[in-house]
């Protein structure tokens, strides 16, 4: 059995404690995203398996990372072989090995959750062709950072045991800089995909201010995900336990913090109100009670199809399974067209007679308008 490093110095400490904490604050977001979905009787989606998985491989993820200081992590590599021998080094590389695994799933996955989410919101195929372009992109840098923890070192034992004759490896942190790279590009794609739509909605400037500051709460992970980048330029094999420790904070940064705010959008039923069998929010009724206790409901205001393809609709009006905004959107989509025609038929009758002896026959007695006068109008729906 290998000997258990004890943990004696604030690295060692933090790479125990940091993981600990953001993963159970991850865990905390999406359990609350759940029982915001239970709250608005709404039915558990694609996006919240995806959040849900990548919770899993989160929490993997934090369970090596914490494990490494009693290892060796946070102590230089020389210090541990001269004072516990090999072993523990051996088993610190094979755990570096999972992380690279764990990592790419635990970051990928809440990228897939928020394009999926997004691809249900915004309607338009333009938006959604973008948003599956994005995913097919962040699946293929998940593949490609698992394939590169595989195929770095040849043979893979190589990675740990470097006295094994013929093997050889690539160079490893540039390998970590390249995929980080294209992880920060997908994350900043990700968080402006849908500023343009939202920024043309035409509602009131301090809602629209809120709608943006909400989904651009992503950014906070680009900004770790650009401080991991940088902390692994400082990174060097030769003496990895002790120089790998900030770049392994940021890891765990890195997938908790995108778990946690990809939930906060949906958190809102827990700030309440009432919401129907199917998931539809119910909005608060503004009427005015009369004399006898009657409430009179308020005249619903005329829907506005506005510059951008969105009309605008009360929060009674909404799509099933929508309960994302007091003032809720529909795409205006061009998959049916209809044309509308009105014609007025005006018929004059005799003076004090009966209106059905002028030009124009009715059997309703309701379409006669004093003094003779007879007005009908004719309404001709027709889909194009």
């Amino acid at each position: 059995m290998d000997p258990t490093i004890p943990i004696r110095t604030s690295a060692q400490a933090c790479l125990v404690v940091v993981p600990i904490v953001l993963t159970i604050l991850a865990a905390v977001s999406v359990a609350l995203r759940v029982l915001a979905r239970r709250l608005s009787n709404r039915k558990l989606e694609v996006s919240d398996f995806l959040i849900m998985a990548a919770l899993v491989f989160a929490v993997g993820l934090t369970a090596v990372v914490s494990a490494e200081p009693f290892t060796g992590a946070g102590l230089h590599m020389a210090d541990v072989a001269a004072t516990y021998g090999p072993a523990p080094l051996v088993t610190y590389l094979k755990m570096t090995l999972a992380n690279q695994i764990l990592w790419a799933l635990a970051v990928c996955l809440p990228k897939l959750s928020i394009l999926t989410l997004y691809a249900k919101i915004f309607t338009m195929s333009l938006f959604v062709n973008a948003a599956k372009l994005t995913g097919i992109l962040v699946i293929l840098l998940g593949l490609a950072t698992i394939l590169s923890a595989f195929l770095q070192c040849q043979p893979l034992a190589y990675n740990w045991d470097q006295t094994i004759p013929g093997g050889h490896c690539g160079n490893q942190v540039l390998s970590f800089e390249i995929t980080g790279s294209i992880n920060v590009a997908l994350d900043i794609v990700t968080m402006l995909l849908p500023m343009p739509y939202l920024a043309k909605l035409e509602m009131v400037l301090f809602k629209k201010l809120v709608l943006i500051a909400t989904f651009s709460v992503g950014f906070v992970t680009c900004i770790f995900s650009a401080l991991r980048i940088r902390s692994l330029l400082m990174m060097d094999y030769s003496d990895l336990t002790y120089l790998a420790v900030v770049p392994s904070i940021y890891s765990i940064l890195e997938p908790n913090v995108a778990i946690t705010l990809a939930c906060v959008p949906l958190l809102r039923p827990l700030l309440g109100g009432r919401y129907s069998a199917n998931g539809t929010y119910i909005a608060r009724d503004w009427g005015t009670s009369d004399v006898s206790g009657t409430r009179n409901s308020a005249p619903k205001m005329p829907r506005r199809t506005t510059r951008v393809g969105f009309e605008t609709l009360d929060d009674a009006d909404i799509l099933p399974n929508d309960a994302s905004s007091q003032v809720e959107l529909r795409p205006v989509g061009s998959k049916f067209k209809s044309q509308v025609s009105t014609t007025t038929v005006v018929a004059h009758g005799r003076h004090g007679g009966d209106p059905r002896e002028g030009s124009m026959n009715s059997e309703s007695a309701d379409e006669r308008v004093g003094g003779g006068i007879m007005v009908r109008q004719e309404w001709e729906v027709k889909e194009v």
